[in-house]
């Protein structure tokens, strides 16, 4: 079964981070799946609005906003109103770790790794230390590049001031996860869904009633379950449609889509073509 972890190479073994540039203008785009991964995410808003699904919060990002998502925290990305221009940066733990007994290591990274505390969630303009934070984080979307000794400079420059400021926040549940039934739906939705899948299903694979499922979803992932099911057949007819030669009743069909009139709409709900037109376009 597909796990919601995502587990990608960043960057290079010696130095894993990498930067991640995103330029798009469409409605309720879905961005990224739910998913986590056990690295630091620094997300920097330069124009537009995106929404940020972290832990079952909804949190909406507008310009110049920075948010930090700690390791294995559950989220997922979409736009908003549109429009959306914004760099992450994700980056091993091992460029912040230090010897056991340094003061780095013991007051930040070794209370962030073992979950006690977390780095603060959004900053804003309005924040008195906004600008402080926000300096070396332009350095790093300015200046980046492979292995760039900067950028080590840089993260260790950012830490310190959470670190000089008392900015942690320490954490009061540490098990506050999302639920392992809504996990299990998810993954089920990934790895079937060219099934006949419905509330129902998802109901009686996951042990709790439709409603209670369809609101304690949303509240995890922003999405209801079908919404999220209509997603994941929408990201792989995408797919099938750049990479195959399958006619469009196929691919309605090998994404779960009865009928193929309904298949249309609901991708050009979310791509703003319909299937033809979006293959005939990316084919130029």
């Amino acid at each position: 079964m597909k796990s919601i972890y995502e587990n990608l190479s960043r960057g290079t073994q010696e130095f894993p981070f990498e930067r991640y540039d995103f330029d798009v203008n469409q409605e309720n785009l879905v961005l990224t799946q739910t998913h986590f991964h056990n690295e630091f995410e620094i997300l920097a808003v330069k124009k537009g609005e995106i929404t940020l699904l972290l832990e079952g919060e909804s949190i909406i990002l507008k310009d110049g906003d920075i948010a930090f998502i700690n390791p294995n925290e559950y989220h997922a990305l979409k736009t908003t109103k549109g429009l959306a221009v914004y760099t992450a940066f994700v980056f091993s733990k091992e460029l912040i770790t230090f010897p056991e007994n340094h003061f780095f290591q013991t007051q930040l990274t070794a209370k962030i790794f073992s979950g006690k505390a977390k780095l603060p969630t959004i900053l804003s303009q309005k924040d008195s230390l906004y600008q402080k934070i926000k300096n070396p984080i332009l350095k790093m979307r300015d200046s980046y590049t492979a292995k760039s000794p900067m950028i080590l400079s840089l993260l260790v420059e950012l830490f310190t001031i959470f670190l000089e400021n008392n900015m942690l926040i320490k954490v009061k549940n540490q098990n506050k996860k999302i639920p392992d039934y809504i996990k299990l739906c998810i993954d089920y939705i990934s790895e079937n869904c060219e099934k006949n899948i419905s509330l129902s299903d998802l109901s009686t694979l996951s042990h709790v009633t439709p409603n209670h499922l369809c609101l304690a979803f949303k509240n995890a992932t922003g999405l209801t379950p079908i919404e999220h099911l209509q997603v994941i057949r929408i990201k792989k007819a995408t797919r099938l449609l750049l990479e195959t030669d399958f006619s469009i009743e196929e691919i309605a069909q090998k994404c779960g889509f009865q009928n193929v009139g309904y298949f249309i709409r609901v991708f050009k709900k979310q791509n703003s073509l319909t299937p033809h037109t979006f293959r005939k376009k990316m084919a130029i």
